[in-house]
């Protein structure tokens, strides 16, 4: 059905958004459009199982840049649900939450080329396949992967662009705003994030 239609389609773009990225902006973009979706939610894992970093910031600061880099795009919002669970942000249980609440939506994961070849150490993969279907954004360098799942490939070239790398040009001093947006850039000199 199309988006006027009864059958609701939602997108759900996890991470630790630490900062959020035009990346994630152009990949929300890019599967709204190809796969005619009603909404993004993005969701901020407080605890994210693959990534222990002792210097990960603080969830609400993450939430809040995640909030100013959607800003003025209504078809996006942010979701709180992983930030009022304790513990660490498993995908099958928040996927199992949404679900519950809103039986008739069907769900698409949407992730990066670069999560696949982790999957296999998702909890309970098969059950995340059972709940949604994934959208996958093919990054640059990144081979398509034999994968025992059906999924769906997001047509375009996706930029690579990571947190990883914004944080790492942040330390050095270098400009950011082209990678980030002024209203994120600000907030992070506001709170002299990531020096």
């Amino acid at each position: 059905m199309d988006k006027s239609g009864s059958n609701k389609k939602v997108g759900i773009l996890g991470g630790t958004f630490d900062p959020p990225h035009n990346g994630h902006i152009l990949i929300a973009e890019a599967a709204c459009a190809q796969l005619g979706l009603n909404q993004v939610l993005f969701i901020p894992s407080r605890e994210p199982p693959h990534k222990k970093r002792p210097d990960i910031i603080d969830i609400e600061l993450r939430y809040e840049m995640v909030k100013l880099a959607l800003e003025g795009k209504p078809d996006f919002s942010v979701s709180r649900i992983e930030i009022e669970k304790s513990g660490v942000s498993y995908s099958v249980e928040t996927l199992r939450s949404l679900k519950e609440a809103e039986p008739d939506t069907q769900f698409y994961f949407i992730v990066g080329s670069d999560a696949i070849p982790e999957l296999k150490t998702w909890r309970n993969i098969d059950k995340i396949f059972s709940l949604c279907k994934f959208a996958v954004a093919m990054r640059p360098g990144f081979k398509s992967y034999q994968v025992p799942y059906r999924m769906i490939f997001l047509e375009g070239i996706f930029p690579d662009i990571s947190s990883s790398r914004i944080r790492q040009m942040l330390r050095n001093g270098q400009a950011v705003e082209h990678l980030i947006g002024h209203a994120v850039c600000k907030f992070i000199k506001e709170k002299k994030l990531y020096q």
